[in-house]
């Protein structure tokens, strides 16, 4: 039963590297990603700026003030979009091209091309994303669950101590990995609110 134990633990440990490597992959796409959003952000800001102001020297001063409204609001999401991008990594001499290269913009044909590259990079972005999070579940059904971890189904206390091959639910996962690696310093898997997943290094 040992033998087979650490066979399983083996596995668990290799799918784990795999597991980063598909990690890095994703993140590389979300960076792409989000330097994309930040052009078409940037693109925007430009253009309602010099739609105020050619509407300032006009006389609808109503429409005016929106207009200055709407630039102030596009740029400050530009700016917050600039900021994440290079938060996740983003090299500045990269970025500053991209928004350089996007505030030039005008036409409507380069808006729609800047608007479906960066859609195409979200949607890549967001399949690795979840293939990343089904590999996690996957990698927990080969966690090996038994009496010295205490696991409890709430209606039947009892275990046979042998690993049944059987998915771990994602409660018991999250419980396994605390009461056997927190005592001694892990990466453990971690749901936020918005119920993102990541792992998070904790002792």
């Amino acid at each position: 039963a040992a033998g087979g134990g650490g066979k399983t633990v083996g596995r668990w440990l290799k799918d784990r590297r795999e597991k980063k490597k598909e990690e890095a992959r994703t993140h590389n796409a979300q960076l792409h990603a989000a330097i994309s959003v930040a052009g078409v952000a940037s693109a925007i800001a430009a253009i309602a700026a010099a739609t105020a102001a050619s509407s300032g020297a006009g006389k609808d001063e109503r429409m005016a003030k929106t207009d200055m409204a709407v630039a102030s609001a596009a740029t400050l999401v530009a700016a917050q979009c600039v900021e994440a991008a290079e938060a996740m990594g983003a090299e500045r001499e990269h970025l500053a091209a991209v928004v350089s290269s996007a505030v030039n913009v005008r036409s409507a044909g380069d808006i729609m091309t800047l608007t479906a590259a960066a859609a195409t990079s979200l949607r890549g972005a967001a399949t690795l994303k979840a293939r990343t999070l089904k590999d996690v579940w996957n990698i927990a059904a080969v966690i090996p669950v038994d009496k010295g971890m205490g696991v409890s189904n709430g209606s039947n206390g009892s275990s046979n101590g042998s690993f049944s091959g059987e998915l771990v639910p994602e409660e018991n996962f999250l419980g396994i990995c605390s009461r056997e690696l927190l005592a001694r310093g892990s990466e453990l898997l971690k749901k936020t609110r918005k119920g993102d997943l990541h792992w998070k290094v904790v002792s």
